[in-house]
């Protein structure tokens, strides 16, 4: 769905949001066992390309992006390096316009900042 050439367009949102989603969980859920068998940066950078959700409603879209935080505070902590890799980026990229969207809530929002100082603090 998500590879699909009309995965983008709007008859094609909610399928493709609900796609993003799940895969956001399994990433969530699976990254390093997806890592080792060699599927986790495909997956991530697709994953990534559809973030944030778009036309989807606040819930979702707050669902997704609090897998992204998941999985890079969980990416960042086992590998002690910057987490994601040639993937980051594009997960900066997608944080920044997510924190300033009114939907992503002020608590993602904050989250999302203290990431990235940790991060910046770190390196």
């Amino acid at each position: 769905v998500l590879q699909a050439d009309d995965a983008r367009s709007a008859s094609m949102a909610e399928r493709s949001n609900a796609a993003a989603l799940a895969l956001g969980k399994l990433l969530c859920h699976r990254h390093a066992h997806l890592e080792a068998a060699g599927s986790g940066a495909p997956l991530t950078s697709l994953w990534l390309s559809h973030l944030p959700l778009k036309n989807a409603d606040e819930e979702e879209a707050q669902a997704a992006l609090t897998c992204l935080v998941s999985v890079l505070e969980r990416e960042g902590t086992v590998n002690k390096t910057l987490p994601l890799g040639p993937s980051l980026p594009l997960a900066l990229g997608v944080m920044g316009t997510a924190a300033s969207k009114e939907g992503t809530g002020a608590a993602l929002a904050a989250q999302m900042g203290r990431l990235l100082l940790g991060w910046q603090a770190a390196h």
